[in-house]
């Protein structure tokens, strides 16, 4: 696969050797080669806890981390399902990998204090629609990366400033996103290979969008993004 360098274009060859450093860097962790730090099994402490359906979390500093869900889980109608409250104490995060790779639920019923999903939290579920809870204010590295049903995400009401690389990546059916008035920037490979994307809403004009934000998302027309498009069609 060949990457766009019109961004190293006319640039010492030192920052082009640090620019493509950091993108085989991002596609390690895109492909999943994820460093061990990153790995949910680091997360899950010896001490931590199970709620009656199910659900592994800890607690820190007076708020609750959701880890993932243990092998007798149950989904109904489809639906994941986590509590606002954990033994009284507001669910503010959902932790690193929590979720990745699980398959068994479309729809998702987040808590209403929740600031933080976690890197790869979502990768490779079947969701359909993503709507962030007003509260929210950080989605890591991947957090819905290759989420294939995914068809549309909202973050209008939410309080997210950056879209993180591959945060909503190889979803080939995402054909629709609200950004929220907060946005201040679009990394590079955000919505990389999105080739349905159509639709983008309230794309604040002051948000810096990186020149590979939008990598391969050919169907996309936009004032912000257009040149990018057109420029993206002409990588063999």
């Amino acid at each position: 696969m060949k990457f766009s360098t019109i961004s190293c274009l006319g640039l010492p060859n030192s920052y082009k050797a640090l620019t493509l450093l950091k993108t085989l860097l991002n596609l390690f962790l895109f492909l999943g080669f994820v460093p061990l730090q990153m790995s949910a099994s680091t997360e899950i402490l010896s001490d931590y806890k199970k709620t009656k359906e199910g659900l592994l979390y800890t607690i820190e500093e007076d708020s609750v981390t959701i880890l993932g869900s243990g092998k007798h889980f149950k989904i109904i109608d489809r639906t994941l399902v986590i509590p606002d409250t954990v033994e009284n104490l507001p669910v503010t995060k959902i932790g690193k990998q929590a979720f990745k790779g699980q398959t068994h639920f479309t729809k998702l019923s987040l808590p209403n204090q929740l600031q933080t999903i976690g890197a790869y939290a979502f990768s490779k579920t079947n969701i359909v629609k993503f709507r962030a809870p007003s509260s929210l204010e950080k989605l890591e590295i991947g957090a819905f990366n290759r989420c294939r049903l995914l068809k549309e995400v909202d973050l209008k009401y939410s309080k997210i400033e950056t879209i993180k690389s591959f945060t909503f990546s190889a979803c080939p059916n995402l054909k629709k996103v609200i950004f929220p008035n907060t946005l201040l920037k679009i990394d590079a490979f955000a919505f990389w290979m999105n080739k349905k994307l159509v639709i983008l809403k309230n794309l604040n004009a002051s948000a810096e969008v990186d020149d590979n934000g939008f990598y391969q998302c050919e169907k996309l027309i936009h004032p912000r993004i257009k040149s990018v498009s057109r420029q993206i069609k002409k990588v063999p």
